[in-house]
């Protein structure tokens, strides 16, 4: 009896303590991350609550909880990257209350943060998003390479291909990864051929995959058409030397003589105008980590894929004593270091990064949209 009494006492506890959990819904999350982000005017933010009101609906009032609070992470995230570069706040609005359906019913949340940032040039729906995040995740599940899946995404994103002509190619490269065939190899005739215009997505699986299996049977490779990737390229130059770990001394750092620093000037020069590319690392298109790690490649140095991973390189810096050549890291939500660039110009505080809405281009760290989301900088090179 007395075990009872202890069940249905704790039994009324956690009834009373759930229902005491306050219930915050969508648009007051986002009120008060708005609130919370200095970078933001009061008039901003109100403009962004209003686009919000209109553009989310009934989802404006979703319960913010589970899976529904990584939506929120991912919707807040699209909002701090498309305010970057002064970015329409309506268009950004658009591109972020998609991203947020998209998770919310169920696409993995990392890959809609990367495939949404093309919405800022390209207009995608949350429909589109959500299906091609989902096709990231079948792709990734059957083996094929992440880097492959994110070509083809970024070939469905910027062509405009139509979900199911997306779909068709997609399962055409996981029928090549249970065959055992290269899937970069399959992806790149796949892709290369049907960008040509001669044949229909399902032509264009048949035919790939009958192209691979006399190859197979041959005992050699497909003759493969002339398709460049932004994302599967690779750097233009090895990349000898490597960056040690953290240190908050220049200690043990890679020396940067005129000519190292030089060669990161002229990089960053013929980078610039790249459109964004998510894990992409050419001048074809480019995310913020892959330019930094392609740009310090070509000057001989060898850094992490992840802005994340940058981020525990070379030495600390402090903000006031920043040299060209610096790291410098910015956040965009709950303090998560996810944006880095590279400083061109210490005395104007000027920096090169790969904005999402506008590609690689040269930003001002005393902006208010950099300078209140700013992490901190690590210096990879020493002098």
């Amino acid at each position: 009896m007395r075990r009872a009494l202890t069940f249905a006492a704790v039994a009324c506890f956690l009834a009373l303590a759930a229902q005491a959990e306050p219930r915050v819904s969508l648009i007051e999350r986002i009120e008060a991350d708005l609130a919370r982000d200095k970078a933001f005017t009061k008039v901003e933010r109100e403009k962004y609550l209003a686009e919000f009101r209109s553009r989310l609906g009934a989802y404006a009032f979703d319960v913010i909880k589970g899976h529904r609070s990584q939506a929120a992470d991912v919707l807040m995230t699209v909002v701090t990257e498309g305010s970057f570069e002064k970015n329409e706040i309506s268009r950004t609005v658009a591109v972020a209350a998609a991203a947020y359906v998209a998770v919310s019913r169920g696409a993995p949340a990392a890959a809609v943060e990367g495939i949404a940032l093309y919405g800022f040039s390209k207009k995608l729906g949350a429909d589109q998003i959500e299906a091609l995040a989902n096709g990231y995740r079948d792709l990734t599940n059957f083996g094929v390479p992440a880097g492959v899946a994110e070509d083809l995404i970024y070939n469905a994103a910027c062509n405009d291909w139509e979900t199911n002509v997306f779909n068709t190619l997609k399962w055409g490269l996981v029928q090549a990864a249970k065959a055992g065939f290269d899937c970069r190899d399959f992806s790149h005739y796949m892709i290369g051929h049907y960008l040509e215009g001669r044949s229909r997505p399902g032509a264009m699986v048949s035919q790939a995959m009958r192209a691979f299996r006399d190859a197979s049977l041959a005992g050699k490779k497909p003759e493969l058409p002339p398709y460049k990737s932004p994302i599967l390229e690779k750097p233009a130059k090895p990349v000898p030397k490597a960056v040690p770990p953290p240190s908050k001394t220049d200690a043990g750092l890679p020396a940067a003589p005129a000519k190292i620093l030089d060669v990161l000037d002229r990089s960053i020069r013929t980078f610039l105008g790249a459109p964004y590319v998510w894990g992409g690392r050419t001048r074809r298109g480019t995310d913020c980590s892959g330019f930094v790690q392609t740009v310090f490649a070509e000057a001989g140095i060898d850094l992490p894929r992840s802005s994340r991973k940058q981020w525990k390189s070379g030495g600390r810096v402090e903000r006031g004593k920043l040299r060209k050549g610096d790291l410098v890291f910015f956040h965009t939500i709950a303090q998560r270091v996810s944006h880095v660039g590279i400083v061109t110009d210490p005395a104007k505080k000027r920096f090169a990064h790969a904005s999402s809405s506008r590609g690689v281009v040269i930003s001002d760290l005393k902006s208010r949209c950099y300078s209140a989301r700013y992490a901190g900088a690590r210096r990879v090179i020493s002098r």
